[in-house]
């Protein structure tokens, strides 16, 4: 039986007060919830009649409007947090539309686990029309690809802070978000949590609706947060230098080699470059040129990102500093031989549950399982990671032993089924 949890509904908001009175008027058709919940609204510099919409309004829970200058989200989220009684916090955007199942399931998910981060889906509404609308929509289709599968071993970037759930206390033992950071908030907070060894969990029948309203303009503004944020991240975490885009090797394209060097050396250049590209993408989307008009998009994305890298990072030697201080590669916690049966390794597994582990099939090698920001091992993540990672490996490596790879055919043939 469910005992009773208070909810604190943390909602951060800046001059969206109809999107924000849309998913309060979601709340009043909330399912019960032993304990009830309460709604703290932020209001982040919101100069658009936020505070008077939600004061004059009548709301069927108890709701405290807080105001304050705006600062970025992770302290208009810290600011709500700290007001709470719940025992739970759920985090929303104010872009969201909660179905009414939401707030009970998180609290049902969390009245059976004391140290568990519930991650509620997001099914996107894209305003957006034309090319740019389709890629929106494709971008947030695959958000949450990998936690609806089976055998999914959670990462720190499957945490996001749209829709989120977690004990207040372990938020505070946590210290919250950042304040440094204005993106990439919610992957630093996973961070910690993975570290920690908190456990996540997809909730599918915790569904909002997401409005989004994403413009080129504000996506490419988005993509400056992300490379800023990237290299603060890449100074606190050395080790997640393979994981981040200012850590991989650069593309190769001449365009693309150019617009990075405009980042660094001439930005108001950059920038010009950047208005004419703009331009060409309209053109390209009136004369039906889908395949230009997606390469032309990723130079935009890629310029955006690296001029917010070039203006965090300050200069090129700073930032090379940073990457030459990448860990060296450890040799894995464990050695996980195949060859004695899927669920014999399963169990190995689940037993040690390592940080990293090396497959292997009857002493043949078959590759190393080692990722920075994930979750320890468990054996349900085996058969998914050889059905895409390492699948000719493993097939060659059982032939090579003279045996049929059985002990994996069901598993990888759920696995493809299920993708």
């Amino acid at each position: 039986m469910m005992r009773h949890i208070a909810i604190t509904i943390v909602i951060p908001t800046h001059n969206r007060v109809a999107a924000l009175m849309r998913l309060l008027r979601s709340l009043e058709r909330q399912l019960p919830v032993p304990g009830g919940f309460e709604v703290i609204v932020v209001s982040d510099g919101s100069t658009d009649g936020t505070a008077a919409a939600v004061s004059e309004a009548r709301w069927s829970f108890p709701i405290v409007l807080h105001e304050q200058a705006p600062s970025g989200p992770a302290v208009a989220r810290n600011a709500g947090a700290a007001r709470a009684v719940g025992e739970i916090l759920l985090f929303l955007d104010d872009d969201v539309e909660p179905m009414p199942e939401v707030v009970r399931a998180h609290a049902m998910l969390h009245s059976g686990s004391k140290n568990s981060v519930a991650i509620g889906d997001l099914q996107p509404v894209v305003s957006g029309s034309g090319y740019f609308g389709t890629i929106v929509r494709g971008w947030w289709h695959t958000m949450n690809e990998g936690p609806r599968q089976r055998g999914h071993r959670y990462h720190y970037r499957d945490l996001l802070t749209g829709h989120f759930s977690i004990p207040r206390r372990s938020f505070e033992e946590l210290g919250g978000f950042n304040p440094l950071l204005r993106s990439h908030e919610d992957w630093e907070l996973g961070y910690r949590a993975i570290a920690a060894g908190m456990n996540f969990q997809f909730l599918p029948d915790a569904v909002v609706i997401h409005h989004e309203t994403a413009t080129l303009s504000k996506t490419l503004n988005r993509k400056r947060h992300d490379g800023a944020a990237d290299v603060q991240l890449l100074e606190w975490y050395p080790e997640l230098i393979s994981d981040l885009p200012v850590g991989r090797p650069p593309i190769r394209s001449r365009l693309a080699r150019s617009l990075r060097r405009l980042a660094w050396a001439r930005p108001v250049t950059g920038d010009c470059v950047v208005q004419a590209l703009r331009g060409l993408l309209r053109i390209c989307e009136i004369a039906r040129f889908r395949f230009l008009w997606r390469r032309v998009l990723e130079k935009l994305v890629y310029y955006s990102y690296w001029r917010g890298v070039a203006k965090a990072a300050g200069d090129p030697d700073r930032l090379r500093a940073l990457l030459d201080r990448a860990p060296r590669p450890q040799v894995p916690d464990v050695s996980i031989d195949l060859g004695d049966g899927i669920e014999a390794a399963k169990t190995r597994v689940d037993a040690m549950r390592p940080a990293s582990a090396r497959l292997m099939f009857a002493g043949a090698f078959i590759g190393d399982v080692d990722e920075s920001g994930a979750e320890r091992l468990r054996g349900e993540h085996l058969p998914k990671l050889v059905v895409e990672r390492f699948a000719l490996e493993y097939t060659r490596a059982a032939s090579q032993a003279g045996a049929v790879p059985w002990n994996l055919v069901p598993q990888t043939a759920r696995g493809v089924a299920e993708r």
